[in-house]
């Protein structure tokens, strides 16, 4: 085959129809080239026959394509280019089939596509985990039971003022009593009530509830003294 009728089979047919005719003209039959070559028969006329559905990724296809190409005595470069181009552009059998893209190369527009596809997945991934949270931190202010942090009066405190000011903070409490009596809290659960002692030992009882109800109890022991 000489240089103008290589150069025009390039130009009409694919790489994998061109590769074929190469084998055909040296008179090496498919099964021979594949136990030469050491590539797998199918594998070989899937590149010859274009068939890129049963071609391997990128990676190994682009060696496996060199070495038929050695295999042919053809310059590997230029078949391995020939192949990339000749992805995607109409095969000259009077048909309209295109050949798949080119697979060693991920174009723009898919990529593109694969990002925006991964970005609505990420923002529905976030929408859900967000409802779940919102979901789950409702469901723990009915189940769990109410918190009671006490900033003031500290534990087993003695003083001498009968006048003493309790504050402190609740957490999933629906109502809050100090001995007995209701007292209120703001949106942030903070409190802060005045208690008069009497002298000697007072008990300091707080007791929350959540919204089933169950209640919470905290007491401290706080000293009076008189003299």
């Amino acid at each position: 085959m000489d240089a103008k009728t290589s150069a025009k089979n390039k130009e009409d047919i694919s790489c994998g129809a061109y590769l074929k005719n190469v084998r055909e003209q040296k008179g090496i039959t498919l099964e021979k080239a594949s136990q030469d070559s050491k590539i797998v028969r199918t594998l070989l006329e899937a590149i010859e026959q274009d068939n890129y559905q049963k071609l391997p990724p990128p990676v190994f296809l682009k060696g496996m394509i060199k070495k038929y190409a050695h295999y042919l005595h053809l310059d590997e470069e230029r078949i391995l280019d020939f192949y990339q181009k000749s992805n995607g552009r109409k095969i000259s059998s009077g048909t309209e089939d295109f050949l798949p893209q080119n697979r060693f190369a991920v174009s723009r527009p898919r990529l593109s596509q694969v990002f925006s596809l991964i970005s609505r997945q990420l923002i529905k991934f976030s929408i859900l985990i967000l409802i779940l949270g919102y979901f789950l931190f409702e469901l723990s202010q009915f189940l769990l039971p109410a918190q009671i942090i006490l900033y003031y009066p500290p534990k087993d405190l003695m003083t001498s003022n009968p006048n003493l000011e309790i504050s402190g903070k609740v957490i999933r409490s629906k109502i809050l009593y100090l001995q007995e009596k209701e007292i209120n809290f703001d949106e942030k659960g903070l409190f802060r009530e005045q208690m008069t002692l009497n002298p000697g030992l007072n008990t300091l009882e707080l007791k929350a509830a959540n919204s089933l109800g169950r209640e919470t109890i905290l007491q401290q022991n706080i000293v009076l003294s008189i003299y």
